[in-house]
């Protein structure tokens, strides 16, 4: 698969505001930056994204999440247990927030070792809609799950995944209901998603990555492509191939792909 998905920078979006769903996008983070740790990460980090992403919790370990090769890798185990967040606009009444990771899991684990249930959790939206993972039908795969807020996950995606393969997750959290929904390599909002009714109707304000500390041993790599945060899901939702190329009043926009 390897997609990598670009979004229409903010500068050009303005120019045709009416006709682009990106016009709703807060941030599209690539992570082009230097390679080293991400944030300031117990005050001695590199802080190769200029502050973009703080620590949030889980400083104490060895291992930051660092940058590398422009993706976010987020070790899930011993010895790493950051969490680091973005901020986007404080979520209000009759609000819902998107987000979108473009991502790939590396399997570190060894022999019938299993990821460690709920604590295996990579992605959320300020502790909502938080993206698990979790045991595929076999060694040589996996899965996804989803929680509302905590503990095991409600639900989990319906089929396998193939390691050291890239897929784009959209998780969103509804305001007014504290419903969170996920979808996995999804087409539009219409397309297959599971969801999770047992949140807590609560503001939010940030997006998060996680590096999870299990103490049984390394159990993954998370390698981050990219993570984009929208009020809709069209503007985390990257145009299909055949629109890469845009020609619209004389500006070209790119979109572009990874293989």
């Amino acid at each position: 698969m390897g997609l990598r998905k670009s979004f229409l920078a903010a500068s050009l979006a303005a120019l045709f505001l009416t006709a682009s769903a990106d016009a709703a996008l807060h941030w599209n983070d690539e992570f082009n930056y230097a390679d080293g740790e991400l944030t300031t990460y117990d005050g001695t980090g590199a802080d190769v994204s200029g502050g973009l992403w703080s620590p949030r919790s889980g400083t104490g370990f060895p291992t930051a999440t660092f940058v590398a090769s422009g993706q976010a890798i987020l070790r899930q185990g011993n010895p790493a247990s950051e969490d680091s967040n973005r901020t986007i606009p404080a979520l209000g009444a009759g609000e819902t927030i998107y987000v979108s990771y473009i991502f790939s899991v590396e399997d570190l684990r060894a022999g019938t070792a299993a990821f460690n249930g709920d604590q295996s959790y990579f992605g959320h939206i300020d502790f909502k809609s938080r993206i698990h993972l979790r045991d595929g039908s076999d060694q040589n795969h996996y899965t996804l799950g989803l929680s509302g807020s905590s503990g095991e996950p409600a639900v989990e995606w319906g089929s396998d995944l193939d390691f050291d393969t890239q897929y784009q997750v959209i998780v969103s959290y509804e305001y007014d209901t504290g419903i969170s929904n996920l979808w996995v390599d999804p087409t539009g909002e219409g397309s297959l998603s599971i969801s999770d009714t047992s949140g807590p109707l609560t503001g939010v304000d940030s997006v998060d990555m996680r590096q999870d500390f299990i103490s049984s041993g390394d159990h993954g790599v998370v390698s981050v492509d990219a993570v984009a945060a929208g009020t809709d899901f069209a503007s985390v939702l990257p145009e299909p191939a055949s629109l890469a190329l845009l020609a619209l009043g004389g500006v070209t926009v790119l979109r572009r792909r990874r293989a």
